[in-house]
């Protein structure tokens, strides 16, 4: 599973970036077994997570 953005009651200047989100979950796929399944949560109300989104 993953929750891109930002840990709510966090740091909000520490967040997911577009391009190691996106390479982590290019090789999570890699590991993921037949059937699996991922979910991929993207919090759009920052720059990143509108940079993620698309």
């Amino acid at each position: 599973m993953y929750n891109l953005g930002f840990l709510p009651d966090g740091d909000k200047s520490v967040t997911t970036r577009q391009e190691t989100s996106f390479q982590s979950i290019k090789e999570g796929l890699e590991l993921l077994k037949y059937n699996g399944i991922m979910t991929i949560c993207i919090y759009r109300g920052h720059v990143e997570g509108e940079n993620e989104e698309n």
